[in-house]
């Protein structure tokens, strides 16, 4: 993954309601009520003419202009904070509060992070699946620390300009994944969106 997009809440949508057209309970097709039997040839229905059910519009509660709640967000994504390292040179590190994402193999960092910390490349094409298709890039090793683990993980640099612009294409300055999550041996408690050691 690139980064995490956020998406304000859906709020004033419109929906459309089936209010009739419904067969009421104990009667059956061609009877009215009190079980008297339908004269199909005198009474029956012409084609085309059928009774259209009524449709009515609700507005679903919420306004249309609810601003967006950064904490709303955080409480429903997991998040953690980790130090990354230059695995050559340990006096350069920096910590942030990264998103885990468990649908990431590899780690994602910002490119003003990854100079920052003049990580050494791994592989200068390497490919990665993404719902856009296979996209190939370079790849970068570094240290990462949370919670007193220590792993060795590879990781992309996000370019600068997806933090750019009023609607950023990427607002996190790193992404986890779960090659990450699983080489640091800890564990995500997904009721308390958080990392957790794994019981002894």
């Amino acid at each position: 993954s690139a980064g995490a997009r956020r998406f304000p809440g859906l709020g004033g949508s419109s929906i459309r309601r089936l209010r009739g057209g419904e067969v009421p309970a104990g009667s059956a097709p061609g009877e009215r009520e009190g079980g008297e039997k339908q004269d199909e040839d005198t009474e029956k229905t012409p084609a085309g003419e059928q009774d259209e059910p009524e449709y009515e519009e609700e507005e679903v509660d919420g306004d249309e202009e609810e601003d967006y709640d950064e904490e709303d967000y955080e409480e429903t994504h997991t998040y953690a904070d980790v130090e990354f390292i230059n695995p050559t040179n340990s006096s350069k590190r920096v910590m942030v509060r990264g998103l885990v994402d468990t649908g990431g193999t590899d780690c994602d960092l910002r490119a003003a992070l990854v100079r920052k910390l003049d990580l050494p490349v791994f592989d200068e094409e390497e490919e990665y699946e993404t719902a856009a298709g296979t996209l190939k890039t370079k790849s970068y090793r570094a240290l990462i620390s949370c919670m007193g683990k220590e792993a060795e993980v590879l990781l992309c640099a996000v370019p600068d300009e997806a933090y750019e612009g009023d609607d950023p294409e990427c607002e996190d300055d790193a992404i986890i994944g779960h090659d990450a999550i699983a080489d640091l041996d800890l564990l995500i408690d997904c009721k308390n969106a958080c990392l957790m050691q794994r019981p002894s």
